[in-house]
């Protein structure tokens, strides 16, 4: 036997293509010698179950693909690529009439895409058909997928019934899109199914999204039919509850606080309605809404409020909810004081006064600033003895009766703490003298006066400014600055000489500072 070459396969294809354009088809019988095997017949799309139409047809041909005359060799069909996991019914193994093998009844379970079957025989090559796809059956039955919940009368079943069909080997007929209709079986009662379709299936799935029975009742079953066929599955039972009564007409509850006199609660005060079912937060005064209370009487209570305040008429209260509309209830809450208030008031005289004023403190906790005439108050003080104390003082000023003292405080009542201060100017300060170091000079040449300076604690010139050269001379001049002390003057001896000069520095209102030096003046 010969073995099919890449050349020899070229050769068989285009030969069974030429000679079926010049036999319009009709394949030729060959005397030749067998040299493969071919599949003749163009698997399309199979259906689950059913036969494969045309029937599949393997040749045994020759080296140009005819079949070769008076061959009977078995040829067997199996599958090949399988992707469906299916099973191959039929017969699988015929003997071929003049080189071809016809196989009249095969057919395939299982519906997929990729199906191959594989042809072996007559001691040839084995050869693997084109892909090609089984699709489902025709549909012959059908079933719940997703079955009917619960739901009240009248009103949709959640979530929506779904219905499937299958073809007879139980495939799920996917390519199924005619319709299937919904009736009600068990447990009618009179009662009426609407949105039961027909409904047209999707890819063979029929979906029932608004079903509605409208009377209650327990043991509900639903019937799927094709079309108007006659019904061929039945779900589970289920129930249909009745339809709530409708709920009582509402309205809305406004509460107004409105609070007089002082220490008033900083916190506010909470308003319940009808034993607390619902509590708000309200301000002392200030407006809440309760809304959606069911129309009718309810009871209003404020609590929650300080034991200095009163509610007129009482801390509960009737109000009425009008249906669709709002009632209003007002609580009015007056409150006595629980505590009082001190006032702090400063007086000062004289000069310099402190340019940045004062601090007060009071219980050595709560401070203000205060200016050197002015007044400052602290609020919400308890009703006792309080401690009071004046601070940032200058040192120049005093304060009559000292800086601090204790005071009471009454409820309701404001205390006042008055300071008197009075300042003076502080004792003039002279000024200070630097007189700078020693100093070695020549007679008969001018000396500069080195490294002598004043400054003046108060500042308070012109000052006046005297040299004692200690040779019975001395200089005097007026300075309006602080700073350098500049002065020459000549010494003429004929010996060596020191002499201790002084400079004195008066400032305008008569203090005085002094300072000495030693200037040693020598022969050239």
């Amino acid at each position: 036997m010969k073995t099919l070459s890449a050349l020899a396969l070229v050769a068989l294809l285009a030969g069974c293509h030429f000679d079926k354009l010049f036999s319009a088809g009709e394949r030729p019988v060959s005397h030749g010698t067998p040299v493969g095997l071919t599949f003749y017949t163009t698997l399309g799309t199979a259906r689950a179950g059913q036969r494969i139409t045309p029937p599949v047809q393997v040749g045994i041909v020759d080296s140009v693909g005819n079949p070769i005359a008076g061959v009977d060799s078995a040829v067997a069909i199996t599958l090949g690529a399988n992707p469906g996991g299916a099973r191959l019914s039929g017969t699988d193994t015929v003997a071929a009439v003049n080189g071809v093998a016809t196989f009249a009844d095969l057919h395939i379970d299982k519906p997929a895409s990729g199906y191959t079957l594989t042809a072996t025989g007559a001691g040839l090559p084995a050869i693997t058909s084109a892909e090609f796809a089984v699709d489902p059956g025709p549909p012959d039955t059908l079933r719940f997928t997703t079955q009917p919940g619960g739901a009240m009368a009248d009103s949709a079943i959640k979530p929506p019934v779904q219905v499937a069909a299958f073809d007879s080997l139980g495939n799920a007929a996917t390519n199924f899109t005619g319709a299937v209709r919904l009736t009600l079986g068990n447990g009618t009662s009179g009662a009426t199914l609407s949105g039961g379709g027909p409904v047209n299936a999707v890819a063979g799935v029929a979906t029932f999204p608004n079903l509605r029975v409208d009377r209650s009742g327990t043991g509900y079953t639903l019937r799927a039919a094709f079309g108007t066929a006659a019904p061929l599955a039945e779900s589970a039972p289920f129930a249909i509850s009745p339809t709530p009564p409708p709920p009582p007409p509402t309205g809305d509850l406004s509460v107004t606080t409105a609070t007089t006199g002082p220490s008033q609660d900083p916190d506010g005060y909470t308003v319940s309605v009808d034993g607390g079912q619902q509590s708000r937060s309200i301000p002392t005064s200030g407006t809440v809404t309760f809304q959606g209370l069911t129309a009718g009487n309810h009871t209003v209570t404020l609590s929650g409020v300080a034991t200095n305040c009163t509610v007129s008429g009482g801390p509960s209260q009737q109000a009425t909810v009008p249906a669709s509309s709002v009632g209003t209830v007002t609580f009015s809450v007056s409150c006595s004081a629980t505590t009082g208030s001190i006032t702090v008031t400063t007086s000062t005289s004289g000069s310099p006064q402190d340019p940045d004023g004062y601090t007060v403190t009071v219980d050595g906790a709560q401070s203000q600033p205060i200016a050197n005439t002015g007044s400052a108050t602290f609020l919400d003080l308890a009703s006792s003895n309080h401690s009071v104390a004046l601070s940032g003082v200058a040192p120049n000023c005093s304060v009559s009766g000292g800086p601090s003292r204790v005071v009471g405080v009454t409820a309701g009542g404001n205390t006042q703490v008055p300071f008197t201060i009075t300042c003076a100017p502080p004792p003039n300060q002279p000024p200070v003298v630097t007189a700078g170091s020693k100093q070695n000079e020549i007679t008969g040449i001018a000396v500069s006066l080195q490294g002598a300076s004043f400054s003046d604690p108060d500042h308070d010139g012109p000052w006046s400014v005297t040299i004692d050269w200690d040779d019975g001379n001395s200089s005097q001049f007026t300075m309006t600055s602080e700073g350098s002390i500049d002065a020459t003057h000549t010494y003429v001896v004929v010996l060596p000489t020191e002499f201790h000069v002084t400079i004195t520095v008066e400032d305008a209102h008569g203090a005085r500072g002094s300072a000495s030096k030693t200037i040693a003046v020598a022969l050239l």
